[in-house]
């Protein structure tokens, strides 16, 4: 929503020196070893999300989105008194749940509750490890992109990831950035798994079930988890491939068959029961042909916005690097239009499809591999500023 502001001018001040000290040192955290690498970006992207969110009204902005207990998560922590009474008792608190809780499973809620149980913290704390945790993404997203590229521009696109507006603006700002971890720590041990290891394979199935006890958009991935073993199966003998296969089904069922086994609490009855509530919130996009096309151009032109205007600039104007490529370098695009067609998605998809972004870091490889320095820098320069001018001009808050 418009709401231009810029009270905490203070504030503002951090995102441009930590931004300013990682251009300035961009060349030699390029060449670090990859844990230290991995490490600087972390801290960078916690430094540079917290204070970007910041500059509205102070450290307030950081944590408001927990204070409204109403909607939000943090609303349903006095619900828990342990973890398996929780859970026992999930369908019957129903009705007691937040609003924007009902139609999700309880990971969430859980994991606020580690949280809050292991550091004795308050709604900032809960935020700043939040956003903490959710940094840690680009370690998967590090291993996963190292299948197809080689490792220097696999760095590069890690660097632009970490100011990329989508995930600087809310994922410092919504749940949803735990979701981002645990899809993209599950793509990583799958792909990884499917390709190398049966340990990896049965990890990763365990990974995958923790990703959809945080919400259940991660069954809308399934088209991608195909195209994986179908791409794998070229060069994989299908036996193994099968096995692997198999290993993650079973971790992944394993994991909700324990949880049945120790508490009740079925993954199954819950999703019934979201389902039922979200047909009787949300309008249909089916409803009329006026109505699909609304929320189609709404969903399409807000997603690519927090992408990036530079991006949405770069792939029009380079499109044609894309000729002769695979699969993967389209499988972003693939499903953005895939999530379209399916017309549940009602706006906000900045924040929900957050998890769909990293797929982008493909197509954008083949822009900026080939960058000269300076031309890189200024590159990073407009991400900068599309989410500094972003932040000041809207309420981006979730």
């Amino acid at each position: 929503l418009p709401s231009p502001k810029a009270a905490e001018w203070l504030w503002s001040l951090l995102p441009v020196a930590v931004f300013g000290i990682f251009l300035f040192f961009e060349t030699k955290i390029i060449r670090l070893s990859a844990q230290k690498f991995l490490a600087t970006l972390m801290v960078t992207f916690i430094f540079f999300a917290t204070s970007v969110a910041a500059t509205r009204e102070g450290t307030y902005s950081i944590y408001e989105r927990f204070t409204r207990t109403f909607w939000e998560y943090t609303g349903n922590l006095p619900l828990v008194t342990n973890v398996h009474d929780f859970l026992r008792d999930y369908s019957s608190l129903h009705a007691s749940l937040v609003s924007h809780t009902v139609t999700h499973p309880p990971g969430f809620t859980l994991f606020l509750y580690g949280l809050q149980q292991i550091f004795d913290v308050g709604f900032f704390g809960l935020s700043f490890l939040v956003i903490s945790s959710g940094a840690m993404v680009l370690i998967p997203l590090y291993y996963f992109l190292m299948h197809f590229l080689p490792s220097e521009t696999t760095r590069r696109v890690i660097m632009v990831y970490v100011f990329l507006p989508s995930f600087v603006l809310l994922g410092a700002t919504s749940m949803d950035m735990i979701f981002l971890l645990f899809t993209w720590l599950s793509i990583s041990c799958l792909y990884r798994g499917w390709q190398k290891s049966s340990l990896f394979s049965f990890l990763g199935g365990i990974v995958a079930a923790l990703a959809l006890f945080g919400n259940f958009l991660f069954l809308l991935l399934a088209p991608l988890f195909l195209y994986f073993i179908y791409d794998l199966s070229r060069s994989i003998p299908k036996k193994i491939l099968g096995l692997r296969v198999g290993l993650s089904f079973l971790g992944f069922i394993g994991f909700y068959l324990a949880i049945y086994g120790w508490t009740g609490y079925s993954i199954v009855t819950n999703f019934i029961a979201a389902r039922a509530t979200q047909s009787g919130i949300v309008q249909s996009n089916f409803a009329s042909l006026s109505l699909f096309i609304t929320f189609a151009f709404m969903n399409i032109s807000s997603f690519f916005l927090y992408l990036g205007i530079p991006n949405c600039i770069l792939f029009i104007k380079q499109w044609s690097l894309f000729k002769q490529r695979t699969m993967p370098y389209f499988l972003g695009f693939i499903m953005v239009l895939f999530f379209i067609a399916l017309g549940i998605f009602q706006g906000e998809v900045e924040r929900i499809w957050l998890f769909i972004t990293p797929l982008f870091l493909l197509p954008i490889s083949l822009v900026i591999k080939n960058y000269s320095e300076r031309t890189f820098k200024g590159y990073l320069s407009l991400l900068f500023f599309q989410s500094i001018v972003i932040q000041t001009l809207f309420y981006t808050y979730w």
